[in-house]
């Protein structure tokens, strides 16, 4: 087996050594090779041939510089989805959770080593490798509601930033938060996603009756308040209901509108390098999942860390 792996290894020096000769002679004429000569696979080529011809010492230095820029590949990031706060009194079910056991959350949270990362540090990771920590969470909060109020001085006292997601034809109401309160929590350091203009609750069916140039429109508006009114910059935007992120044509449109990246759930817990940004998978914290229980969500950290 050795013998053969050998063999092969030598194969594919040749081959390297081969068309890298042949590269050079290429641009043997010119001091600034074509953009073009950079993309194409003569050039990847070489790069592996001179990480080949590298000595030892060489080769560790280049280990530390890669190790400071790219995630290992244990790295994972989780999402968790909140919506509605309250203080008091018997459960509320639904997508509630109490106050204290938000707190008791983030607490857990900090116990197993999360720290939060952006919005772009999520991207950034799952489609490049860039380095974050190696357990990252980004912790989500849909709607808009002004419970977040509530919650936020948590998230400042354990160290998290979050991410409201606005349903933007509706701000200002007397559920979701006003311009003045988004403003304040964005100087904090509060980053915001597109949760609709004033499609939210109907985001399905339109999905299933395939009307997209009514999905499409709601979407630019969004984005227009985002630009013109808030005057805050965001790629993300979170599916209502948990639909749209298999959908080309829904996927095209977010992409149309500078989404790159889309909060989802799905079967899987964790996101990973390599992964889809626009499918990033979050995990329901609620009364409904039963994981706002104090023992059931440290159970559920637990196995995270552990799988």
């Amino acid at each position: 087996m050795a013998k053969k792996f050998l063999l092969v290894l030598i194969v594919i020096v040749q081959f390297v050594q081969v068309h890298v000769n042949a590269s050079a002679q290429s641009i043997q004429s010119t001091t600034n090779p074509s953009p073009s000569y950079f993309e194409g696979m003569t050039y990847d080529i070489g790069r592996l041939y001179g990480l080949l011809s590298l000595k030892s010492a060489q080769k560790s230095e280049l280990l530390t510089i890669q190790n400071g820029l790219y995630s290992d590949k244990n790295t994972f990031c989780i999402i968790l989805m909140y919506h509605n706060f309250y203080t008091q009194g018997k459960q509320k079910g639904g997508y509630y959770i109490r106050l204290d056991d938000f707190e008791h959350n983030l607490k857990t949270l900090n116990e197993y080593g999360f720290e939060s990362i952006s919005i772009r540090d999520l991207y950034d990771f799952m489609k490049f490798n860039k380095k974050i920590p190696p357990r990252s969470v980004i912790l989500t909060f849909d709607d808009g509601f002004k419970s977040f109020l509530d919650a936020y001085p948590l998230l400042k006292k354990c160290g998290y930033g979050g991410v409201v997601s606005l349903i933007t034809g509706y701000i200002g109401s007397v559920w979701e938060l006003n311009e003045h309160e988004i403003e304040e929590l964005a100087k904090s350091g509060i980053e915001f996603a597109s949760h609709t203009s004033k499609i939210h609750n109907d985001f399905k069916k339109y999905i299933d009756e395939k009307k997209f140039a009514i999905i499409a429109h709601d979407i630019k508006d969004s984005r227009k308040c985002f630009d013109n009114i808030l005057h805050i910059k965001t790629i993300a935007f979170t599916y209502p209901w948990g639909v749209g992120s298999s959908n080309k044509e829904v996927r095209q449109i977010l992409v149309e509108n500078g989404f790159y990246v889309g909060f989802d759930t799905w079967k899987r817990r964790v996101n990973r390098f390599g992964e889809d940004p626009l499918s990033s998978v979050r995990i329901d914290i609620s009364e409904t999942s039963g994981y706002n229980n104090q023992k059931k969500f440290k159970n559920l950290i637990e196995s995270l860390v552990g799988g």
